[in-house]
Parts: C-alpha cells; sequence; structure tokens
C-alpha cells in the first residue's frame, strides 16, 4: 500500500492560551500525598489509564510511541492493575444511566437489518437488544466463555459522573452490581473523550487477547471474553462515528463514502462535533436512538484523539502488526466480517441513481434548519415535524402530515412520486405563494437557504416514493483505516491555517477558523499523527514553540514523536531543549509534582493534563537525552496514583470502601477517597489539587460557557436552525453578524461589552431596539450577564 504525504509545517510562533480547568473539588478526605480530588470521574480519565496502560507495557509495539520501561516493576505492576479496572468497570459495568449501549451502535443496526437477524423476541419495538445478545453469545463462544449476567457494553461513555456505586459489589465478574451513579449531565459526548475512550479501550484489549489458547484468544475465557467485548466496542464506535456522528451545520448525514473522501476546502468537509447529545431509542433504555449537536465546531483536540485511536485500530489490523494473535483478532471473525458472514436485506437501486431515505439524508437537514419552529412545543402554522425541546428528534409521519396550509391547500404537504405538487418541497425552494420561503428568514449570510444539493435530495426523496430508512445499509468502515485517513483530510481543511502553512487552529467553528492556536493542541495532533505515519501516512513536521505547563509538554511529547518517526535530528534537538526548559521551569522535584505555572507550587490538573504531563516525560526518558527524566516520572506517578484511583475490585482481597488503604496487604492501596454507601467503583477520578486552592483565571470561552449559555437560553429563536430577527448565534461569527437590529449598533465590539448591543440586550431592561432578551422568559441572572461581559471583555475568543 502505497503512503500518502502529509506536509505540515507548524508555525514557530503561534497564539498560546492556558485551557485551564474549573472542576471544583468536592470535599473528599485528602489522601496521605496532601492532594485532594475531586470525587467525579469523566471522560478524561479514561484519557489518563490509556497512557498508564502504555507506559505499563502494551503488546502492540510500534515507532508511532515511545518505548519506555519504569525501573520500578512493583510501581509498573501497580499502574497496570488501575488503568485496566477502570478501562473494565467503565466500558462493561458501570455505565448505566450515564453511557450509551452498544445496542444502538451503527453496527448492530446494519446486523439488525440483515438476513437471518434475530426477531423481536420480547416485543419491545425493535430486535437490535437480541441481535446484541447474539453478538455477545458469539463472542463468549469464541472465548469458551459463558455470558455474564448484568454486562453493560458502554459503548459511549458519559462526560462526567459521580463516582459512588449504586449497589454493593460481589465479585469482579458480577457486573450487574457495578453502577455509577449519574451526574445530571445526561448522555453527552466530547469528541476527545470518545477518542480516548476508544484508546483506553484498545490498549485494555491488547493485554487481555495477547496469549490465546489455541484458537481461543485470552489466557482464560473471562481475559478473551473481556478482551473481545472491549474490542468489540470499538469497532462498533467506529463504525457509528462514520454512519451517524459526521456532520456540518448542525445535522449529522454521516460520512456517505469514506474511502472517496477528499475534500479540497472546508465547503466539501464533513467532521464529528466537539460535543454530541444522545436521545435514547424508545423500549431500550441506553441504547442511542439518535443524536443531537451541542457544539457543532470542529476541535482540533477531538480531531487528534480519535485520529490516534483510528491510527492506533488500522495498525492491529495492518499486515505490520508483528503480534499476529492480535492482528488474527482483530481481522477474523466476527471484526472482519469474513465472507458467508449474513448478508444485508434490500433491493437493488436503479442504475446512475444515488438511493435517498428520510432517516439518513431527509431527518438531518429537517432537524438542522426547520424542527426548531416546527415542532410539538412551538407548532409554527399548526406544523409539528417532531418532538419538542429538549431533544428536537424529526418523525417521519408528521413529516409528511404536514402542517394547516398543507391540509387545506392544493398541493398537499408531499405528494409521492412528484416533488413539484410537494408543498413541502416548494417551501423550501421559494416557489410558492402560500407560504414564505423556508426556513423562514433564510437568505441573511448567517442564515442559508438550502443549497442546490439540499433542494435536490428533498426532490430526490420525494420522486423515489418517500423512502423512510435505507434498503441497503452501507458497508462498515475498513477498521481504523477510513476513519483516519477522513480525520487527516479535515486536519489539512478545517484546520491549517492558509496563510501560514502548518499553523493549526483549535476549532473550525462551521464558518471560520477560530483565529487561536495553542501549543497543546498542536502537540497532540503532532503526537496522533505520529501514530498514524506509522499506521498509513507519513507525516512530514517542523516544530513550534513552548507555551504553559500542560501546554508545554504536550507540545514537548509532539516533537518527539514526529522527530522519531521522520529520523529528523534537528527537530529531535528541539524537542530535547524544549523538555528540558520545561523540566526547569515546572517540574517541582523536591515535591514530586509539577507547577500549572512558573514559580507556583500549587496544582490544579484534570486527569487528562496528567496523561499529557506523563506522556511528555516518557517521550524524554525513552529518548534518554534529558536527565532524570525517568525518575522524575516515577515519582510523580507514586505521588499522584493514589489520589485518581477511587477503588479496587472486592475479589482480589480489596474491600470497596472499608477505610483501609490496603486490605490484604499486598502493596496494592484503595482509595483514600473512600465513601457512599456502597464505596466507589474501580475507576480513576479527575481533577487534582495540591497546595492552596487556585484562583480561577482561566479566560471565558465561547465553546466552553457562552455556547452552553446561549444553547439553554436562546433556543427556539436563535439556534439550531432558529433565526428570529434574521439573528442566529449558533456559532461566534454568527452572534457577531447583525440580523433585523443591526443598523443600530455593532453587535460584538470585541473588548467593550458596553458598546456591543450583543451585551446590552441581555442586560437592558429596555435596550435601545427591540425588547430585552431572551423574549419571554426569565432574564439572564447575575452570572450569566457577568459570564458574557467577561467574553467580550477578553475579546470574544472562541476559546
Amino acid at each position: 500500500m502505497r503512503r500518502s504525504r502529509l506536509l505540515l509545517v507548524v508555525c514557530v510562533t503561534f497564539t498560546a492560551c492556558h485551557d485551564a480547568r474549573r472542576t471544583a473539588s468536592l470535599g473528599v478526605t485528602p489522601p496521605p500525598t496532601g492532594l485532594r480530588a475531586a470525587a467525579q470521574t469523566d471522560g478524561d480519565s479514561d484519557a489518563l489509564a490509556a497512557n498508564l496502560l502504555i507506559a505499563a507495557g502494551t503488546p502492540v509495539q510500534h515507532g508511532g510511541r515511545a518505548t519506555f520501561q519504569f525501573g520500578d516493576a512493583a510501581l509498573e505492576t501497580r499502574v497496570a492493575f488501575h488503568a485496566q479496572a477502570h478501562v473494565e468497570a467503565i466500558a462493561l459495568g458501570a455505565g448505566v444511566g450515564g453511557g450509551a449501549a452498544i445496542d444502538g451502535s451503527a453496527r448492530i443496526r446494519r446486523l439488525a437489518a440483515a438476513t437471518g437477524a434475530p426477531p423481536d423476541a420480547n416485543d419491545n419495538g425493535t430486535n437490535l437488544d437480541e441481535t446484541a445478545a447474539e453478538e455477545q453469545a458469539a463472542l463468549a463462544e469464541l472465548a469458551g466463555a459463558a455470558v455474564p449476567a448484568g454486562v453493560y457494553g458502554a459503548m459511549l461513555p458519559w462526560r462526567s459522573a459521580a463516582a459512588e456505586l449504586a449497589a454493593a459489589p460481589t465479585a469482579r465478574d458480577a457486573w450487574g452490581t457495578l453502577r455509577l451513579r449519574a451526574a445530571p449531565a445526561g448522555l453527552q459526548f466530547d469528541a476527545a473523550q470518545l477518542g480516548s475512550a476508544m484508546l483506553a479501550r484498545l490498549h485494555a484489549a491488547a493485554r487481555l487477547l495477547d496469549t490465546s489458547r489455541g484458537s481461543r484468544p485470552g489466557a482464560d475465557p473471562r481475559s478473551g471474553l473481556i478482551g473481545l467485548t472491549l474490542l468489540q466496542q470499538v469497532v462498533a464506535l467506529e463504525e457509528t462515528l462514520v454512519a451517524s456522528l459526521f456532520g456540518r451545520d448542525g445535522s449529522l448525514p454521516g460520512l456517505r463514502n469514506p474511502r472517496t473522501y477528499a475534500p479540497t476546502d472546508p465547503a466539501g468537509a464533513v467532521w464529528v462535533p466537539a460535543r454530541i447529545a444522545v436521545s435514547e431509542q424508545a423500549g431500550l433504555p441506553g441504547a442511542p436512538a439518535s443524536y443531537a449537536v451541542l457544539d457543532r465546531a470542529s476541535s482540533l483536540r477531538g480531531l487528534a484523539a480519535l485520529l490516534e485511536a483510528a491510527a492506533e485500530l488500522a495498525w492491529w489490523a495492518s499486515e505490520r502488526n508483528g503480534n499476529p494473535t492480535l492482528r488474527d483478532v482483530v481481522t477474523g471473525n466476527p471484526f472482519g466480517e469474513p465472507v458467508g458472514r449474513r448478508r444485508p436485506r434490500g433491493f437493488a437501486v436503479p442504475q446512475g441513481i444515488d438511493e435517498v431515505s428520510f432517516s439518513r439524508d431527509i431527518k438531518p437537514m429537517l432537524e438542522a434548519s426547520c424542527i426548531a419552529c416546527h415542532n410539538d412545543d412551538t407548532l409554527i402554522g399548526g406544523y409539528s415535524m417532531g418532538t419538542g425541546f429538549p431533544q428536537t428528534v424529526a418523525n417521519y409521519e408528521k413529516v409528511i402530515a404536514g402542517g394547516n396550509v398543507g391540509r387545506r391547500n392544493n398541493p398537499p404537504n408531499v405528494t409521492s412520486g412528484d416533488h413539484t405538487r410537494s408543498l413541502l418541497w416548494l417551501a423550501l425552494a421559494g416557489e410558492t405563494t402560500l407560504v414564505p420561503r423556508m426556513p423562514q428568514g433564510c437568505g441573511f449570510p448567517t442564515f442559508p437557504c438550502f443549497s442546490a444539493g439540499q433542494l435536490s435530495l428533498v426532490a430526490d426523496w420525494i420522486d423515489q416514493g418517500l423512502r423512510r430508512d435505507p434498503s441497503q445499509l452501507p458497508p462498515p468502515p475498513k477498521l481504523g483505516e477510513d476513519l483516519a485517513r477522513a480525520l487527516v483530510r479535515n486536519l489539512r481543511v478545517l484546520h491549517e491555517d492558509p496563510t501560514r502553512p502548518g499553523a493549526l487552529h483549535d476549532r473550525y467553528e462551521g464558518d471560520a477558523r477560530s483565529q487561536v492556536i495553542t501549543a497543546r493542541n498542536t502537540g497532540a495532533a503532532l503526537a496522533a499523527l505520529a501514530v498514524a505515519a506509522m499506521a498509513l501516512l507519513g507525516p512530514e513536521l517542523t516544530p513550534g514553540l513552548p507555551a504553559d505547563a500542560v501546554a508545554h509538554a504536550s507540545l514537548a511529547a509532539g516533537l518527539f514523536a514526529a522527530a522519531r518517526v521522520l529520523g529528523d535530528v534537528p527537530l529531535l534537538v528541539h524537542a530535547r531543549d524544549s523538555l528540558a526548559i520545561w523540566s526547569t521551569l515546572y517540574l517541582n522535584v523536591p515535591e514530586a509534582l509539577f507547577r500549572s505555572r512558573v514559580g507556583d507550587n500549587r496544582l490544579r490538573v484534570s486527569a487528562a493534563d496528567l496523561a499529557v504531563v506523563l506522556r511528555a516525560l516518557q517521550e524524554g526518558a525513552a529518548d534518554g537525552a534529558v536527565l532524570g527524566l525517568a525518575a522524575a516520572h516515577e515519582a510523580l506517578v507514586r505521588r499522584l496514583l493514589p489520589a485518581v484511583v477511587a477503588a479496587e475490585w472486592g475479589d482480589l482481597g480489596e474491600v470497596l470502601g472499608d477505610g483501609n488503604p490496603d486490605t490484604d496487604g499486598n502493596g496494592i492501596r484503595e482509595p483514600a477517597l473512600a465513601g457512599g454507601p456502597f464505596g466507589r467503583p474501580p475507576v480513576l477520578l479527575g481533577t487534582l489539587e495540591f497546595g492552596a486552592a487556585l484562583e480561577d483565571a482561566a479566560p471565558v470561552s465561547w465553546a466552553d460557557t457562552i455556547a452552553p449559555l446561549f444553547r439553554r437560553t436562546c433556543t427556539g429563536c436563535h439556534i439550531d436552525g432558529a433565526a428570529r430577527g434574521s439573528y442566529r448565534v449558533d456559532t461566534p461569527a454568527q452572534a457577531a453578524t447583525a440580523g433585523e437590529s443591526g443598523r443600530v449598533g455593532q453587535l460584538i465590539v470585541p473588548g467593550d461589552p458596553e458598546a456591543s448591543l450583543l451585551y446590552r440586550k441581555l442586560v437592558d431592561r429596555r435596550p435601545v431596539v427591540g425588547d430585552q432578551m431572551p423574549l419571554q422568559r426569565p432574564p439572564l441572572d447575575d452570572r450569566g450577564r457577568e459570564l458574557v461581559r467577561q467574553w467580550i471583555l477578553q475579546g470574544a475568543r472562541s476559546r
């Protein structure tokens, strides 16, 4: 296979932002080290688990990662134990109420629609659960194990969850008792955390599947079954990403043709949004039914995390994988879809015509542009396309039925086989006098009408007979490779600065790049590309400069990885110098900690931040050029590990939540954070603090603060397709672009909230034009107003 070449020249200078976290410590008992940890776990902890598993020795060896070895074998065993326990608890037992099950994955949906798929035996309206159970039974048979009761395949992790068990644990295989109490955020997922979840599962599966018993994977039945189940989740998540989670403009049509996807500019790109919400399948709680975009931007950090995981999976499946046991597992039955596996049922599509269906093609467009006005709550024009807020989901029957105009006039809302006699198409095309062109108010720069391509899809759907679902589901993506290639192409067209080749913007908002470039996310992209280079690509990279503690460490790790892959000696020298400076400025050797900022011994760091720092130390220690990094890495791990470990397995001699740090005296400590009626699950926690509490000096950003605030207060009028007053706030550029009231003043004046019409409309009871916002709802509270004021005062930044 010829390797494509990717040119990424990283700018020597760029803007650096401090990405501090604001998760508060929750008043738990501090561990003996003096560290405090928030009693919460989230997707960031998967990033730390993946790092610890790789550092403790991974069976998947390639040049994309540093060869690192602990000097303390006992510490290495302890690190692997805790990280493995975390992944198994998160993936198999502790997800109810806060994770999305594999039952609703694109893979299970495809298999459920195949000839010979199991019927709906329990009459709950779907055969997804029967198909998932059949797949789990097939994995158990392959491993020579019994299917354990209570296994909950959490394909998607939660963003955060309270780390308390909802039931008393019994034994390690009693998955039904390992249930986390869900955090109130619900089913929301960050792209970066999805990538971390995939990577952590891959390396946990590698440790379990590295050995085999003849034709059966795993050293024993349990190892084989759990390893296969973890791998199944990665494969299902990858297929779901490709089929359902690529989109643009708030819709999620998926990556239709991943092997031919090659956008040349942002207009032709689709991407994985930075944050996504999930609604559950009716009759099948926990299984995803549909997805909604919460943050439509493409995040460089999220893209890098997904790219690294996809490239790792591609390496597993490639002929260059030197571990035949792992290669055969991932490319064979059931993941490799061998010849003879059941085929999807369906009928032939007329030659030369692309089949159009409601669920795959029309529904995402209507949810992005129309349903904010036409839902069960608003019912504008007597027309509801589906459910109301907060989860607006288009319904096939309601879309067909139409509203008052379609019922009273000719033409009707839709005429199967003839789009020219269908009010739905005529209204979208602006070719009827019965109603204004829809979506109402479209045509302004920030609120486009349906494009010619979108109108053609709607016309084809009507002319083809209003097909509800695809008659033939797309084939699964080539393991890892299709996803990785699509992500690399998006890296170029969405994030690379066309005026400064190689400078990587943190976000693409959907209408513009963020104009913010950080060391941390650039370093993450370089490190991911280094792994991808060994799997299927060949990046060329040149160095950049560091920023603050975590960002500096991220960039240093990326530079080491790039230098190793390219064999670039000057780049390697730059990486060594960068990490030597970092160790001098930020490493607190006497305390075995790293500083958050220069001259400050206080520490506040998330699990993902810790993973970044450890990776940089591993890279530098493996290179051997910066003295003392290996010892500093071990001291840091030994110091921080007790704070991030929540609990251990009850069947290994430890008792969850009994207050004894080492019940059986085996040298592996239980947490200092025991608590809750049933103790805490065996997971890694999130935020760490050391020393006096730090002031929250993080800047107010669009992505983390303002976009969620506007989503709560502006939905229905100015977001997700709604454009009352011809004004939208989906992106920073749209928020700054005037609607009907724009002639009165500039919407956003960076640095001057008092001169910004957007701010005045939020705080003035009688603004200079129109009414106070939000309309016919309670005004923003003092905190909300202050957040908007600070955001504008700080320059109305995207990050």
